[in-house]
């Protein structure tokens, strides 16, 4: 089965009708879902950025929880590599990068 990984901003665009590219994921969801491919993300990766964005501003619990609804809603398969595997992925990106842990986390649960 072919995947297509969404990475955080994906969800946003989905869960944000408002969002300059919400039309254009949607139609790009679509178009992969016909295709019979399965979207997938990184479980830990999202449930960090989600936490993190929470944290640094409280009263967008709102649109977390519109992400977690748009996974549902969508199918999106939120995977779940082991931990200690993604960790050992993120360090080592994090020696050849500048990024902030949050994306590192997304390009380190790709494979899974």
């Amino acid at each position: 089965m072919v995947r297509v990984y969404l990475e955080l901003s994906v969800l946003i665009a989905l869960a944000n009708p408002f969002d300059l590219f919400h039309n254009q994921t949607r139609e790009f969801l679509d178009i992969v879902k016909r295709f019979g491919f399965e979207l997938v993300s990184c479980k830990q990766a999202v449930e960090m950025d989600l936490a993190i964005g929470v944290a640094k501003r409280p009263l967008r619990v709102t649109d977390a929880l519109r992400i977690l609804e748009v996974i549902e809603v969508c199918g999106i398969k939120l995977l779940s590599p082991h931990s200690r595997t993604l960790l050992l992925l993120v360090n080592e990106y994090l020696e050849g990068t500048s990024l902030k842990i949050g994306d590192l986390l997304h390009y380190a649960g790709q494979p899974f």
